[in-house]
């Protein structure tokens, strides 16, 4: 082709083709690869969260505001799903839609805060009728600037300083002046909810005489033999009706004083004198205990092809059963069991228990 000649009609078709390349190649969507990812794994507590979860934890303050997950998902009979976070419980109803739990509510629940006279609202104080609390200060700003009624709720109490930090309860939070940095933080909720052995809840003196529901430190109790023959004489052989029985579900870890702990259920009549542990235990919730007499008894707790024997001991006390049961979790394991099914760092299992001979 000599200069300044027209192409020909193959040299004309072949940069048309080229030239449509080049477009293609600019115009390609981003693949799923270069999208923000729908599923993010925490190796800080070696837990994920995905889909409406993450979404809210994304855009809701993140580890500041939430902290990381302890636990994985737990799906519910009605369609929701609940996982916990250090600082809160988040709730992804069946609509996709997540919202914070109540968890200030149902760690304050049986006690009672002094309520505060009515009076009219100023630029730096807000009473709120709907519970009797006012809100002031520093605490009024951060509850304004992180998502005020809807992530936070009412505030259920005054603030007080007789734990050595000046804190206040709120419906889904607990609010904590750092004197030190000069800042509010938000209470470790999620942590005192699911683990309330490993980290116990944070109260003050304006709380009501009555005690925060604990799983080892219960009251004594009568021993079997003055509840009017509830128990046959053999109250350590286990029920034979018991033999086989399995529950499936989730389990969470404990970590106590051992020598403590078998020491009161000796105490509470649950174990001989002469018991001696393996060093390995569990306890169902007490209602199943008691019926079938099982305490010091074996089970076997299978995870993931694993199996290890513990001996039964009263730890879930009666008046947390209904809370267990709540979040599907059918026992707990000593950290010593736990540890042999999976890293600590897991929190929660889904798995089997089995009643042995």
């Amino acid at each position: 082709m000599s200069e300044g000649s027209n192409p020909s009609p193959v040299a004309r078709l072949v940069v048309a083709f080229a030239t449509l390349g080049l477009l293609a190649i600019l115009i390609v969507p981003l693949g799923p690869a270069q999208a923000a990812p729908n599923s993010l794994f925490f190796k800080e507590t070696g837990h994920t969260v995905a889909g409406p979860l993450l979404d809210y934890w994304r855009g809701n303050g993140q580890v500041n505001l939430l902290g990381y997950p302890i636990a994985p998902p737990m799906p519910q009979a009605d369609g929701s799903t609940l996982q916990y976070f250090e600082r809160a419980r988040l709730e992804q109803q069946a609509n996709g839609a997540v919202k914070p739990g109540l968890l200030g509510s149902e760690l304050t629940s049986g006690h009672s805060f002094a309520k505060v006279a009515a009076f009219k609202n100023r630029s730096d104080s807000v009473y709120f009728v709907q519970s009797g609390h006012s809100l002031s200060r520093r605490f009024l700003a951060y509850w304004q600037a992180n998502g005020g009624l809807t992530r936070f709720g009412y505030p259920l109490s005054e603030p007080d300083d007789a734990t050595g930090k000046v804190v206040q309860w709120f419906e889904r939070a607990r609010f904590e002046w750092d004197a030190k940095q000069e800042k509010v933080n938000l209470g470790l909720l999620g942590l005192e909810r699911l683990y309330p052995e490993q980290h116990p809840v944070l109260f003050s003196r304006v709380v009501a005489a009555a005690a925060p529901a604990q799983k080892v430190a219960q009251p004594a109790r009568p021993t079997p033999t003055s509840r009017g023959g509830e128990r046959p004489t053999a109250k350590w052989e286990a029920d034979p009706a018991a033999i086989g029985m399995s529950w499936s579900g989730w389990c969470t870890y404990f970590d106590t004083d051992w020598s403590t702990l078998i020491r009161l259920n000796k105490g509470w009549g649950n174990l001989p004198a002469d018991y001696r542990g393996s060093g390995m235990y569990a306890a169902l919730p007490e209602d199943i205990t008691e019926k079938y007499r099982l305490y010091g008894h074996t089970v076997r707790i299978s995870y993931g092809g694993k199996h290890v024997d513990a001996q039964l001991v009263d730890v879930i006390a009666y008046r947390d059963i209904a809370s267990v049961r709540r979040k599907g979790i059918v026992v707990d394991l000593s950290r010593q069991v736990f540890a042999q099914l999976a890293p600590l760092s897991k929190g929660m299992l889904q798995l089997t228990v089995e009643v042995l001979p």
